[in-house]
């Protein structure tokens, strides 16, 4: 009597013949689905990129990547944040080093993260469960972690709150394009020293004015009396808090936008002001006004695997924030 015997996984670069498979991978690992809009929006027009392993015709495993433009070091660069890791329960076996997830995760960063790749950098926001498991398989190496910062809520008397006005896609898309792409060269050049992701009307727009499922205020600031433009803040509203997702701002009016953040969540009935930052980036927060902080337990990666610069030039220099994510 022949025994019959399973086919090896294969690697298969994933399209968009493969986003109802991922979808239902997703749904199995995670137990919530992805929406077809949503898998769009990460990976559509090229994205995002992602391999998967496949065997007798089902997605097993998945690992992604979404490209975001950077600015490293004073030039404009491609990072690839890495994220969307599913497993399906037959395949977690392959977690020992040599196994097919390691063999799945490899060819990844090999193709797509180093010197000779599109992306110079990689980062993401494993938890420090998930970032253990990649940093024995001598994929990852430690570059930073991820910290919250909080302040209470603070009313302001109207003559000094400062004058916030909503943005949407068409204001972006117009008008107020220039203005902010001004606010971004600003920014830039006070965060000279950090490596962080571009912050232009384009992205803005794109990340959170489109996104399929999640609602964000979108939010101008600017001086009560002489209408100066500050910035553009960011934030989401949640039960208890308001989230303060990103900004786009030279570093030295942020101390005006966390107060007009801080009376917005007031305005909002909200108790607290909470920031995402990495923990390099701490004390730029705290010199802000004196906040509350506690470790999320994320880690920020960088690849170790794939020849590419040393993770000792990229310590200390990420300015990352929950917008910096594609889960927040």
């Amino acid at each position: 009597m022949e025994l019959s015997v399973a086919p090896e996984p294969r690697l298969v670069w994933v399209d968009t013949r493969h986003r109802d498979a991922v979808r239902g991978l997703f749904e199995a690992v995670f137990g919530h689905p992805l929406s077809a809009a949503e898998w769009d929006w990460k990976y559509g027009e090229g994205r995002g990129q992602a391999l998967a392993l496949e065997q007798d015709g089902v997605l097993t495993a998945h690992f992604g990547g979404l490209s975001r433009r950077i600015v490293h070091k004073g030039e404009l660069r491609w990072a690839c944040q890495v994220c969307d890791v599913a497993v399906a329960a037959q395949a977690r076996g392959s977690l020992r080093r040599k196994g097919a997830l390691y063999t799945l995760a490899a060819g990844f960063l090999e193709a797509q993260i180093g010197w000779q790749a599109k992306h110079l950098l990689g980062f993401g926001f494993p938890t420090n469960r998930h970032y253990v498991v990649a940093e024995r398989l001598g994929l990852y190496g430690p570059v930073d972690e991820v910290h919250a910062a909080q302040w209470p809520a603070q009313p302001l008397p109207a003559w000094r709150t400062p004058r916030l006005q909503a943005l949407g896609a068409a204001d972006l898309a117009g008008a107020w394009g220039p203005q902010v792409d001004a606010l971004w060269a600003r920014m830039r050049a006070g965060l000279a020293e950090c490596t962080l992701g571009v912050r232009d009307a384009d992205w803005l727009a794109y990340r959170y004015l489109r996104h399929p499922r999640f609602q964000y205020q979108v939010l101008a600031v600017r001086t009560r009396w002489r209408g100066r433009l500050l910035g553009v803040v960011v934030l989401r509203a949640h039960a208890e808090h308001l989230e303060w997702v990103d900004l786009v701002a030279a570093p030295a009016d942020w101390p005006q936008l966390l107060q007009a953040v801080r009376a917005q969540a007031a305005q909002q009935g909200l108790p607290r002001v909470e920031v995402w930052s990495t923990q390099s980036q701490l004390p730029r927060w705290q010199a802000l006004q004196p906040a509350e902080v506690r470790s999320l337990g994320i880690q920020v990666p960088g690849n170790t695997h794939s020849p590419g610069p040393e993770l000792e030039a990229q310590r200390g220099r990420w300015f990352l924030m929950a917008g910096d994510t594609d889960f927040r």
